[in-house]
């Protein structure tokens, strides 16, 4: 299955599950493919280092590189124009972004402990499973079957900063959903690494594994997040602009529309 299949099958994803539990409503509108796709520069950059590292041959199916044409001129309009049409379908990286996706690609295939991780196995496979009849999805970066680890690789702007990075992009459900579904299709998980890249020079390489507390909570939450997605379809319900729903003990969903919030924790710390 290629990746724009897997992306488009109807399956929940952790991705998904990250964005319901930002907006239901988003959630559902990515579902309906009425929300648009996220295509940030640090998004782009993440996508290339991926498959340069793991699918190098592959890379020109998706990605090309934008010329250096002088967009002003009759002449460079012209240019672009083809350039544009030559580029149709796949995602287009400037010369800069490039070369960033190289350095960083190369210092990891360069690391001898990444090597380790990432032979003896395959990159970029589609896996399903179902939870309570909702159908699920993952797309690991590379299983190591040697090992039976799953390896799955990230950029970062600071490597020894990974752990705050695990909480705002809810990792620890990450490695938990993909776990699962994992052994639900036969496969031995004996471990998760996550390889960190950094974006700058010298490109240092980090390997980082989540304590079993920080899993199981994950799994916590995407199977909380599954039920809620489960009912709120069994009931049939207009999904809502906010992500304030919760469950009550008769198994029906309350819609919180307007929540109270907490200061941080840092502000109480300075004191009155």
């Amino acid at each position: 299955m290629t990746n724009k299949d897997y992306h488009a099958h109807s399956a929940i994803s952790k991705s998904d599950i990250d964005l319901f539990l930002q907006s239901p409503k988003k959630f559902a509108l990515k579902k309906a493919g009425k929300l648009a796709s996220d295509d940030s520069p640090a998004l782009l950059l993440g996508s290339a280092v991926h498959k340069l590292i793991l699918e190098p041959n592959d890379f020109e199916s998706e990605f090309i590189i934008e010329p250096k044409i002088d967009k002003r001129s009759k002449e460079g309009k012209v240019a672009y124009s083809d350039f544009l049409e030559l580029a149709f379908g796949k995602n287009i990286l400037s010369p800069m972004l490039y070369e960033q996706a190289k350095a960083m690609a190369k210092a990891v295939l360069a690391n001898k402990t990444a090597q380790k991780f990432i032979t003896d196995g395959f990159a970029e496979r589609s896996f399903f499973s179902t939870y309570q009849g909702a159908e699920i999805k993952c797309r690991p970066d590379y299983y190591n079957q040697k090992l039976g680890l799953v390896v799955d690789i990230k950029t970062s702007a600071n490597a020894s900063e990974f752990s705050k990075s695990v909480g705002n992009f809810n990792y620890h459900i990450q490695q938990a959903i993909y776990t699962d579904i994992l052994m639900a299709n036969g496969l031995a998980v004996n471990g998760f690494v996550f390889i960190v890249v950094e974006k700058t020079p010298p490109y240092m390489v980090g390997f980082f594994t989540l304590s079993a507390k920080a899993v199981e909570f994950g799994r916590e939450c995407y199977q909380s997040a599954l039920e809620k997605i489960i009912a709120l379809k069994a009931q049939n319900l207009e999904f809502p602009d906010f992500a304030g729903l919760s469950i009550d003990e008769n198994g029906q969903i309350n819609q919180k529309i307007i929540q109270e919030i907490d200061l941080p924790a840092w502000v109480y710390s300075k004191g009155a």
